[in-house]
């Protein structure tokens, strides 16, 4: 099943028949909490909830639809997602199940028709109820969340589904009225709202808005080409450059930096200038000095002199370095390819994977 753009606005069963098949319960230990699926790859189903409902050091079950158990995977959670109260997990079938489709524009007016959904600690089974968005905090508190609505959203239903009149994903359950702290509404930035706001607040319950997944992982494979079209394109080109871009750092500190190009297996390949790594008429082909590289994520690879390769009279150099972690990969262009013929024939002899 692919995201699917659905223009129309639903009625109230039928948003309630998509609901039941997005949701899924999720199962740890002696509790269970719920979260929905939001994509798909091969035989592999992508679930988004609360990382307050998480323990990473149990193992986790994931209910479907149908009534079928998987076992899960936690992927990312809390602060590798800047500290919003959200997770991913996986798990994998070869059945058919439905996918969330996210909200290309969750702009909503007060009064407006929500759902929240969910699986209750009190019956245990899929909940479906409806109520009116209220407000959208000037900041997020705490964990990303935003959204308010007046729904009594109850224990068990963090991490379900928050939709719109068209059925869509526009955020996830998680904080419920009337908490016993007011610090559940202090700001991620730091910052308290007056007393006045915070009385209003407690009336709502919160989610996190599906937006705040897209500026914290934007490079989920999952997220539809047609959601993305919102962001400022700047911002899109900047995202990249962030996941794509290493540090190369000499034994002073830094000396300069490089893109990741290509992949095989476990060994990536980064394009840099040689004289980044090498002496600044890049004549002799010689590493020069001992070399580290920092990756986004500010893991350092020490590199030796066979991790790189210097052609010579060529201000171009290509650095091996070896990692089972995922980086973002750019993605060459074919610009002008009879003048820059040298450096693809380049790219062509020292990587054997070029994406």
């Amino acid at each position: 099943m692919t995201n699917i753009l659905i223009s129309q606005e639903l009625n109230s069963e039928e948003i309630k028949q998509k609901a039941e098949a997005i949701t899924v319960k999720i199962e740890a230990d002696d509790t269970a909490v719920s979260g929905v699926i939001i994509g798909k790859e091969g035989n592999t189903y992508t679930v988004l909830t609360n990382a307050h409902v998480i323990n990473s050091q149990v193992s986790h079950k994931i209910i479907t639809i149908d009534g079928t158990s998987h076992e899960a995977k936690v992927i990312k959670e809390g602060s590798s997602l800047e500290g919003n109260d959200l997770a991913i997990l996986t798990f994998n079938s070869p059945n058919n199940y439905q996918v969330a489709t996210l909200a290309t524009n969750s702009d909503i007016q007060e009064n407006q028709r929500v759902y929240s959904v969910g699986f209750p600690e009190e019956t245990d089974e899929f909940y479906f109820t409806q109520g009116n968005f209220k407000l959208q905090a000037p900041k997020p508190f705490l964990g990303g969340y935003q959204i308010g609505y007046d729904i009594d959203v109850k224990p068990g239903m963090s991490g379900g589904a928050l939709l719109n009149e068209k059925g869509e994903l526009i955020g996830v359950n998680g904080l419920r009225k009337a908490p016993i702290l007011n610090e559940a509404y202090n700001y991620l930035d730091g910052s308290q709202p007056y007393q006045e706001q915070i009385e209003n607040y407690r009336k709502l319950s919160f989610a996190v808005p599906i937006e705040t997944l897209m500026e914290v992982d934007p490079d989920l494979a999952l997220i539809p080409d047609e959601w993305k079209t919102g962001l400022n394109i700047a911002e899109n080109v900047d995202n990249i450059a962030q996941q794509i871009t290493v540090r190369i750092d000499n034994k002073d500190g830094v000396n300069g930096s490089g893109a990741i190009v290509g992949k095989d297996g476990d060994t990536y390949y980064v394009f840099t200038a040689c004289h980044v790594v090498s002496d600044d008429d890049c004549q002799s082909g010689e590493v020069k000095d001992n070399y580290t590289l920092v990756t986004p994520d500010g893991e350092e690879y020490p590199l030796s002199e066979n991790d790189i390769i210097l052609p010579k009279g060529m201000d171009a150099a290509i650095i091996k370095f070896e990692s089972e972690k995922a980086y973002k990969v750019a993605t060459i262009g074919n610009y002008n390819v009879t003048a820059h013929r040298n450096k693809k024939a380049l790219l062509k002899s020292t990587t054997s994977n070029i994406n």
